[in-house]
């Protein structure tokens, strides 16, 4: 019997008070409460990452399709690209994808490399050396223990040399796969980016014009005050969607006129814009930055996002 687990036993099944029975008793109760320390802190800390990853993804997209050219490496404001795409607006209609992918073979990789000589002549050896171990008794009789064992081990060694500087053949083949899920939705989107100008504070801002076609369902939850554009009518062209942290810094409410300045081919620009709504995500890189306009206060070539 085992020593560690007959000791164990002893201690766990002593009967009356003991200071063992005790120890051993509060042993359980802390390994107990570790455990469940460390399911709920990792449950937390996976419960932030999924909602941290929602938002992000619901606030800026999971696939972005842009110019290739960027005036500049440090700005938002990518170069404008046509939206008449052949793939604009059907691609959301689009399901599952089907693609192809080399992978590897197991049952023909094992069958090449199987009948390679090295690789018989490994598989003889250690089956020589075996024999020489646990063979039979007419064997044991003809060879002593010593030699038997000392040309088991040489055998064994060569095998596993062979074995190991042995060059193997990966065979691969073709696998259909299918993605889990489809295009959801697309939407086209433009980015500009200018001062906010109020009576007594300046602040830089990113633009984001937004088309009848974006998708409000992920920011409508996140719309402290106000309401979201009515993007496509004449109010909309005058509305703006800022963020708390923008209308704090600013002293902005719904209602409220505000000037911004942008650049378009090197003239500088003022346009005057009515607060339509402040919403906060939680995001503070992205809430300080960016507020929303009607896209068609700017160009229609437009920026394309998934």
């Amino acid at each position: 019997m085992n020593l560690e687990f007959l000791i164990a036993k002893r201690l766990g099944s002593a009967s009356g008070k003991s200071f063992s029975r005790s120890i051993l008793r509060l042993s359980v109760v802390a390994i107990a409460l570790s455990m469940m320390v460390m399911i709920l802190a990792t449950s937390i800390v996976s419960g932030f990452k999924n909602t941290i990853s929602d938002k992000i993804f619901g606030f800026w997209g999971h696939i972005h399709i842009t110019s290739s050219y960027s005036p500049s490496s440090y700005a938002f404001e990518t170069s404008p690209m046509n939206a008449h795409q052949d793939f604009y607006p059907s691609v959301d209609t689009v399901g599952r994808v089907s693609y192809n992918m080399q992978t590897t073979d197991w049952a023909d990789t094992f069958i090449i490399n199987i009948l390679q000589p090295n690789i018989l002549l490994s598989i003889f050896l250690l089956i020589l050396s075996s024999l020489l171990l646990f063979g039979p008794e007419f064997l044991k009789r003809r060879i002593k223990k010593s030699s038997r064992a000392t040309l088991a081990i040489c055998l064994t060694a060569i095998s596993t040399i062979m074995l190991l500087t042995h060059e193997y053949q990966i065979s691969e083949k073709d696998t259909h796969y299918e993605t889990k899920g489809g295009i959801r939705h697309i939407q086209y989107y433009i980015h500009k980016e200018g001062i906010i100008k109020t009576k007594d504070q300046i602040e830089g801002i990113v633009l984001r014009g937004v088309g009848e076609d974006y998708d409000w369902e992920f920011l409508q939850q996140y719309i402290s005050e106000g309401s979201i554009l009515n993007t496509g009518s004449a109010e909309a062209e005058k509305g703006i969607l800022i963020s708390e942290t923008t209308a704090n810094r600013l002293k902005l409410k719904p209602g409220d006129n505000f000037l911004i300045y942008f650049v378009k081919e090197d003239n500088s620009l003022a346009r005057k814009f009515k607060v339509q709504g402040i919403y906060k995500t939680g995001l503070e890189e992205y809430d300080k930055r960016f507020a929303l306009v009607d896209i068609f206060l700017y160009i229609s070539p437009a920026t394309i996002i998934f």
